[in-house]
């Protein structure tokens, strides 16, 4: 470890990042998803520098992140307290939605109430879904069961 690593001015310092970012590490490349802080050590620059002696970790300015990725992936600061690894809405906040979905409607211990609560925990976990579905309303629903009824009464079943 060289001295000018030693006094490197983002050593110390904490970031967290915006989405996942693989990061040099003396061990190998490590992930780093949203909701992880990395603490900046000297081994962490001197594996992340490039053959020509520069590290991404030189300057993490906005404008230097923008210029170098074409997006924001490092914020300064240890990750907020209680951020998931995903984005609300975004894709892997749907898959892991409809992956805990389909979970869901494998359980018979729920009754109907209950289903409803915990489809209401996973939109606001991960956020709202479009689904595919083009089945007939709720309401219509009832009124599908009423004609069949009735149809089924007319018939003397």
């Amino acid at each position: 470890m060289t001295e000018a690593v030693e006094a490197h001015p983002a050593i110390g310092r904490l970031f967290h990042p915006t989405c996942d970012n693989y990061v040099a590490t003396p061990g190998g490349n490590a992930l780093y998803r949203r909701g992880e802080t990395l603490e900046v050590t000297a081994d962490i620059i001197d594996a992340s520098r490039d053959r020509h002696g520069n590290s991404w970790l030189d300057d993490l300015s906005e404008n230097a992140q923008l210029d170098r990725w074409g997006k924001i992936r490092w914020m300064e600061g240890a990750a907020p307290e209680g951020q998931t690894p995903w984005t609300l809405g975004d894709a892997e906040a749907e898959s892991l939605h409809r992956l805990e979905r389909e979970k869901l409607k494998r359980r018979a211990d729920l009754d109907d109430d209950e289903m409803v609560a915990e489809l209401r925990r996973l939109s606001e976990k991960y956020g709202r879904i479009e689904t595919s579905w083009s089945g007939p309303k709720y309401a219509d629903d009832r009124e599908i069961a009423a004609r069949r009824a009735a149809a089924r009464a007319a018939d003397g079943r």
